[in-house]
């Protein structure tokens, strides 16, 4: 409903059911944080902050999907944890913008975190050996958090030079974190993918109009050159 991914407190407060045995019993409200679909955006702390106020009055949880909240909070800058503050649990991925070869995280209070183990376990999630990659995402959350500005500023820097290439519409000031989202005027988007991954340059579409680029840990700053002109040859050839 809001730029940054938001739902407003009062769609939030619509939509709790009644107490009708009709119906299913409303007890979890779900943020994203960053929003994924609106470019990256970070959720305010004190937006979240109000949103759990509302659901300790209503008698819900709150979870926030924070699989790049380490992101929000370096452009936030504030820590993970005041922006989840008011979450009752909260999710967290390593293998995005952290770079761990794979694992998330499920953060929350202990005697939850028991049962969720628990049903872990029954549902056949559980792995053994798994003491390397959890190295790997330690070395994540203590190294690789410290250095997320620089895909943000890698981000925003394809931002500005993917708005000058000609049939690609693209605000850069939206780019709040390490997702570009731009569209092209012709459509074409998963030609478009097709011939920038024969370059080198992987890219998803969104739609037939609209691509999306990530930066991360294995994107170096300099590379940003490369992709721009290689979306301006894949365009001027698809036009």
């Amino acid at each position: 409903e809001t730029p940054v991914g938001g739902i407003s407190l009062e769609a939030i407060e619509a939509a709790v059911r009644a107490d009708d045995q009709h119906f299913p019993v409303t007890r979890l409200v779900c943020l994203e944080n960053t929003h994924n679909l609106c470019g990256g955006a970070v959720l305010p702390a004190e937006y979240v902050d109000s949103v759990g106020a509302l659901c300790r009055a209503k008698g819900l949880r709150l979870h926030v999907d924070g699989a790049r909240v380490f992101n929000a909070a370096a452009a936030a800058g504030v820590s993970a944890a005041r922006l989840c503050k008011a979450a009752d649990t909260v999710s967290v991925c390593l293998s995005k913008g952290l770079a761990a070869p794979i694992g998330s995280l499920l953060v929350g209070p202990a005697d939850l975190i028991r049962r969720a183990r628990r049903h872990r376990k029954v549902l056949g999630g559980g792995m053994r050996q798994s003491g390397v990659l959890a190295v790997c995402g330690l070395l994540s959350l203590s190294v690789m958090t410290k250095r997320l500005q620089e895909d943000h500023d890698s981000a925003r820097s394809l931002a500005e030079g993917l708005a000058q290439v000609p049939g690609v519409i693209l605000d850069p000031s939206t780019v709040h974190t390490n997702i570009v989202y731009f569209r092209l005027a012709g459509g074409k988007a998963h030609r478009a993918v097709a011939a920038l991954k024969k370059k080198g340059v992987l890219v998803t579409a969104k739609d037939d109009a609209t691509l999306r680029a990530v930066t991360h840990y294995m994107v170096p700053a300099e590379s940003c050159d490369y992709v721009v002109r290689c979306v301006r040859d894949v365009v001027a050839a698809l036009q």
